[in-house]
Order: structure tokens, then C-alpha cells, then sequence
């Protein structure tokens, strides 16, 4: 097991202050939650390395690993994204930020379980959404076809004109 550094002690709170203020924002339960509480309660194999809550997987804490599968990352058991409550006028259910609702995950698994619970909500939202687009254009003409002063004549005919 290799000892985390400062950096990636403060790599983590800093997730962690991040969500919670995303938490106060959604109007959710957010607690000041700090990385030792969060290390303490996370899965460990026998060596003592930190385990994914998902898959397994002993994570990785570098901060200059970008791009690796098993970086640590803070994961959620309920998405703060997901639906607080089910209307306006009942208490929120949601747990929110609370170290109950917090464990390690590995970046695979974390962008895994976001995609399956946010993104078919921001598909949706895209589909609904109305497209700006030429409510009366008929048909796009070319640069090289622009309407000649016959075309003109012959279009104020039809309307009457």
C-alpha cells in the first residue's frame, strides 16, 4: 500500500466541499463530510489499499493519472442529481450529501452509474426542447441560384399580388 499524499488528500476534500455546495444548491441534506471519515469507512483488501465500492478495484489517488480507469473519485449511492422530492409541496427523501450516501468509486464506475441515472434525463430534455429553424422557407437556395427579379415577378403572381 503506498501512502496518500497531501495532494491527493487535497484533491479529495476538494471534490467533497464541491458536492457539498451542489447539495446546498439542490436544496438537498449536505454535511461538511472530510476525506479521513471517508478513507475510514471505505473498502480496504488485505494490503491495505483502497477498494472500489462498485467493482473492486484497488484505485489509484495520483492526481497526474488523468485518464486511468481506477483514479478515486467521490461517488454517491443516490445521484445528487437525481429527483429530491416527488413534488414541491412533500419533505424532501433524498439523503443528499451525508457520508452514508458517500463511497469510493473508480472513475469508471462513477461516469458508468452518472450516465445510466443523468444522461437519458438530459436526452429527453434535448428532445423536447424546441430547434430554432426556418419556419417559412420552402427551400434553401444554393449561392449560386438567388432569386433573379423574374422569380420575384412570377412568386407576387401567385400570391396575387
Amino acid at each position: 500500500m503506498t501512502p496518500l499524499t497531501p495532494e491527493d488528500i487535497a484533491r479529495l476534500q476538494k471534490c467533497l466541499d464541491s458536492h457539498r455546495r451542489k447539495a446546498n444548491k439542490l436544496g438537498v441534506p449536505a454535511d461538511d463530510v472530510r476525506v479521513d471519515d471517508l478513507l475510514a469507512k471505505s473498502l480496504r483488501d488485505p494490503d491495505g489499499n483502497h477498494l472500489c465500492k462498485t467493482c473492486g478495484c484497488v484505485l489509484c489517488f495520483n492526481p497526474d493519472a488523468v485518464r486511468e480507469d481506477n483514479k478515486a473519485h467521490i461517488g454517491h449511492m443516490h445521484h445528487l442529481s437525481g429527483k429530491a422530492r416527488p413534488s414541491p409541496l412533500e419533505p424532501i427523501t433524498h439523503p443528499g450529501h451525508v457520508l452514508s450516501n458517500i463511497d469510493l468509486q473508480c472513475k469508471l464506475c462513477n461516469e458508468t452509474d452518472n450516465h445510466q441515472t443523468v444522461a437519458p434525463c438530459n436526452a429527453k430534455a434535448r428532445k423536447m426542447t424546441p430547434v430554432k429553424g426556418r419556419p417559412n422557407s420552402g427551400s434553401i437556395r444554393s449561392r449560386g441560384k438567388l432569386p433573379t427579379k423574374a422569380d420575384k415577378a412570377r412568386w407576387l403572381a401567385s400570391k396575387g399580388g
